[in-house]
């Protein structure tokens, strides 16, 4: 914990037991995250699989021309 700034230690000695182990928890879970895994919770497609494909045109006649 000596890592750690004189505002961190006091942030964390603030923190109840539940509200200690909630953090804890999370930076448990996160520790050993990856950059893949990351884009993974956010949301992120893999364009070489998209789940579903949009597609948008500027008018009805446009429309006819995709469909």
């Amino acid at each position: 914990m000596s890592d750690l700034s004189d505002e961190q230690k006091a942030t964390l000695a603030s923190m109840s037991e539940s509200e200690l182990m909630d953090y804890m928890n999370s930076y448990n879970e996160n520790a050993s995250a990856t950059y893949e895994s990351n884009l993974q919770k956010m949301g992120v497609v893999d364009l070489d699989s998209p789940s579903k494909i949009s597609m948008y045109v500027d008018g009805f006649d446009q429309k006819e021309v995709v469909g």
